[in-house]
């Protein structure tokens, strides 16, 4: 296997001004509401994946015990990156190559079926007492809203 410069170097070019972009926008949410998940920030209710990047802290650090109570699926999309990025750079013959995304495709939708049932779980058991399923007050619609009654 041959790491592959070229395709690198592409999916840079082409990828790296939105990418930028969307990192700006989550940095402004972050500095204007103290978050970054875009659902709790416009709505106050937590998204499937709230928990996975306060999961990544403990992870980073060795915890793995942790990370994994705080969301479990933290795993899976550390181990969908690294295929992916096994498969886009190091996997040279183009059929081979598309045969493995559509096998880690599929493998993401389930990945990300199950993260919505976890979800619905969490949602049932879970909102709005603890943590990271509780309610934020502090969002964009409560805000419009106590601005909509003082007129």
């Amino acid at each position: 296997m041959k790491f592959n410069k070229e395709q690198l170097k592409f999916d840079i070019k082409k990828n790296l001004p939105p990418l930028v972009m969307a990192a700006l926008a989550l940095l402004i949410i972050d500095l204007v509401w103290g978050k970054i998940c875009p659902v709790r920030t416009m709505i106050g209710i937590p998204c499937p994946g709230c928990g996975l990047t306060r999961a990544f802290k403990p992870a980073m650090t060795g915890h793995f015990y942790q990370a994994t109570v705080i969301h479990p699926f933290w795993i899976a999309i550390i181990v969908l990156v690294i295929l992916y990025l096994s498969i886009r750079y190091l996997i040279t013959d183009e059929k081979m190559s598309k045969k493995l995304l559509y096998g880690l495709k599929v493998c993401a939708i389930i990945i990300g079926l199950l993260c919505i049932v976890y979800y619905i779980y969490r949602m049932i058991c879970w909102f709005p007492d603890r943590e990271p399923m509780v309610y934020d007050s502090k969002n964009a619609i409560n805000y419009i809203r106590l601005l909509l009654d003082k007129f």
